[in-house]
């Protein structure tokens, strides 16, 4: 198996990135994705062969526990049902066995060697429909691969294809002809060959991860070039997102630095402002505010739902200042310490005084 490390209890498998986005997976059940983790990551994966496995409901249901107490069979059969009506599973109920379509797109064999290690835990197997998905699927492999200065995959797969008594597959010549040779073993796209009598679950055959991934980032990318079209930018601004810069452009009337570009600030909020903090010049705060992130570098900045609450947090503070500058009442905060200091200093140099 490729890109498997033998860790101190076991091995390290390796598992598609873009597993939560997909489209089917995220379609599924509760049941069936907390399945779909177990069959690629479960003890059953120790057989080294990549995607098949001879185990059914009732063993799954002995290793699936949940607080303590073990998944009822009916609960596995149903998640698995869930699983083969997608694509993702092809569950053979008579001999038991288990295999998943796309197991050898993610995790190929490494060399030639390899897949000569498959024979004795094939033997294991009972033979049947989902053996044979593997087998040929593991033909196709082989089939790309070729001969090699060093290695001849069409030769080992035919060992390992003579260890499997009673299989349909056929066995593949001593080199491809031009007409079978592939950009690649197994296309984006293209299902895997199936055994006659086994067709596809669905119209487009098994999952692609791979492919429900692109198409989901396509998607994200046109609804982000959309929402790009229907803003108006400002003179002033590299970006605008708040709802208000839409309504009335001409309102604006600062930016303040933010994370991805510049933040409208407008009339109205200024307006707000001032009413909320009548002792601050609410414009002058936010040139100087503006200055202030300038010289910060990007990422140290706020984002554009923060800077609001940090905009409102620093008039605050300027009008709390302000305020108790103009009453003669105690400041909070540092410079409010200052000036209760130099009270009690006056009161004691008066006190000392006095008794002169």
């Amino acid at each position: 198996m490729s890109k498997k490390k033998k860790a101190k209890d076991g091995f390290f498998r390796t598992v598609f990135t873009g597993t939560w986005t997909d489209s089917k997976f995220r379609a599924l059940t509760t049941d069936a994705q907390l399945l779909w983790l177990f069959l690629m990551t479960g003890p059953h994966t120790h057989n080294q062969l990549p995607g098949l496995y001879p185990i059914g409901a009732g063993a799954i249901s002995d290793l699936m526990s949940e607080s303590g107490e073990p998944w009822p069979t009916t609960r596995v059969t149903g998640a698995l049902n869930a699983l083969h009506d997608c694509g993702m599973v092809f569950h053979e109920k008579w001999p038991n066995a288990i295999y998943l379509p796309n197991a050898l797109r993610y995790n190929p064999p490494d060399s030639a060697n390899n897949i000569v290690g498959f024979i004795n835990p094939l033997k294991d197997v009972p033979h049947g429909k989902a053996k044979d998905m593997f087998l040929l699927a593991l033909q196709e492999h082989c089939k790309f691969r070729g001969v090699t200065d060093n290695e001849d995959y069409p030769a080992t797969f035919n060992q390992v294809l003579k260890s499997c008594s009673g299989s349909t597959v056929a066995p593949l010549a001593a080199k491809p002809t031009k007409d079978d040779d592939r950009p690649h073993p197994l296309p984006e796209g293209v299902p895997y060959p199936l055994p006659d009598g086994v067709p596809h679950p669905l119209p487009g055959g098994v999952s692609d991860p791979v492919g429900d991934q692109q198409e989901h980032k396509q998607e994200h990318q046109q609804q982000h070039e959309k929402q790009q079209q229907q803003l108006e930018i400002c003179p002033d601004t590299l970006h605008v997102s708040s709802p208000h810069a839409l309504e009335a452009q001409t309102s604006v009337a600062i930016s303040i630095p933010v994370r991805d570009g510049d933040e409208p600030i407008l009339d109205d909020e200024i307006t707000e402002w001032a009413s909320l903090y009548g002792n601050v010049d609410v414009l002058q705060a936010l040139k100087k505010m503006r200055g202030h992130w300038m010289a910060k570098p990007a990422n140290q900045r706020k984002t554009r739902k923060g800077i609001r609450r940090s905009i409102n947090t620093w008039l605050a503070k300027d009008h709390d200042r302000n305020t108790g500058t103009s009453s003669g009442a105690p400041l909070p905060g540092r410079d409010g310490r200052a000036q209760r200091t130099k009270e009690a200093g006056q009161r004691v140099i008066d006190e000392l005084e006095g008794r002169k």
